[in-house]
């Protein structure tokens, strides 16, 4: 009987050990003092991308929004004094953290503003649960965060690749996937690999009739002029198709090396004809890429804004794709 105490007690103790250490490796950084709503910007420059750049100017914020925008006249005092005031810039391709580990969702949506990006759009619920407490959280002023318009579950054909997805084999299906993302309030829907060309038709015909764009990934057996896609995401489709379809992002990008110039004027052709747009997320293949030396990057100071867990555990899965590695040409 006291053996079996003992040997509760202690696996008692190791379990209270790991709890510890879990909790200790995923806990949320300690919150930060909440700033008075409004402040005096003086002495600044003001640059209106495209439009003017005026000098020694004075910015009276209010609540939400800007008050006043006047000259500073002689005065230019203030810790902002010689700095530069634009507007926020905009992230068009994010994926907002699953909710699994607490404080995540707050953190990322702290660092966006931490680095000026004040509106994303969320290309797509991989989960099904991460993008509502990121909405809801920031809509709400539980925690600050950018403006966040949303794709919601990825539209794709059968076998699809995330699980958060509605599976579209035919147009009807299509055009019913597509009036679900719309009736959840979503802003835009997000096509993916595996539709075919007339269910990805329907899908933009809906998708338009209510108001939606489609953004996503050119389909792997759909060209780009069929596709039409209003934004495709990565220069995916832009090449000729690989022989290997399974092949996915960013190994997929290796098709640029078997396009010639002309295939790239169609492209442009088709893309200015119809208005539409690309977002080639470089950022993500330049941050895949340098994961080839993971030590470094683990070292960069952006890196050393995410909790031990994504740098230490998930950056230690093999994600990377050295740069040698992506232009390899497939057999």
């Amino acid at each position: 009987m006291r053996f079996l105490v003992r040997l509760g007690a202690v696996l008692l103790a190791v379990l209270c050990v790991i709890g510890f250490s879990l909790w200790w490796v995923v806990r949320p950084p300690a919150p930060l003092p909440v700033p008075d709503r409004g402040a005096v910007l003086e002495g600044v420059t003001l640059v209106e991308p495209g439009a003017s750049r005026r000098s020694g100017m004075r910015l009276v914020v209010e609540g939400e929004a800007i008050a006043s925008i006047e000259s500073a006249g002689g005065s230019a005092g203030g810790g902002f004094s010689g700095a530069f005031v634009l507007p926020g810039l905009t992230d068009v391709h994010v994926h907002f953290p699953p909710p699994s580990l607490p404080g995540q969702t707050e953190l990322f949506s702290l660092l966006h503003l931490l680095h000026g990006v004040t509106t994303v759009r969320d290309a797509g619920d991989i989960d099904g649960a991460s993008t509502l407490p990121a909405r809801e959280g920031i809509s709400s002023g539980q925690f600050p965060g950018p403006r966040v318009f949303a794709c919601g579950p990825f539209v794709d054909g059968d076998p699809p690749l995330w699980g958060n997805s509605l599976v579209s084999r035919t147009p009807e299906e299509g055009r019913a996937a597509v009036r679900k993302v719309a009736g959840q309030g979503f802003d835009c829907v997000k096509a993916y690999n595996g539709l075919d060309a007339p269910t990805v038709a329907a899908v933009r015909e809906e998708a338009h009739a209510l108001g939606l764009p489609v953004i996503g990934h050119v389909p792997r057996d759909v060209s780009y002029e069929e596709a039409l896609l209003d934004d495709a995401q990565h220069l995916i489709g832009i090449a000729p198709p690989l022989e290997d379809r399974t092949i996915v992002f960013p190994q997929v990008l290796r098709a640029w090396l078997h396009m010639g110039s002309a295939r790239l004027d169609r492209v442009v052709a088709a893309a200015r004809a119809h208005g539409l747009a690309h977002t080639p997320t470089l950022v993500t293949i330049d941050r895949l890429i340098a994961q080839e030396d993971r030590a470094a990057a683990r070292a960069e100071p952006d890196a050393r804004l995410l909790p031990r867990f994504y740098r230490e555990v998930i950056w230690g899965v093999d994600v990377g794709m050295s740069a040698a590695r992506l232009m390899e040409p497939s057999n």
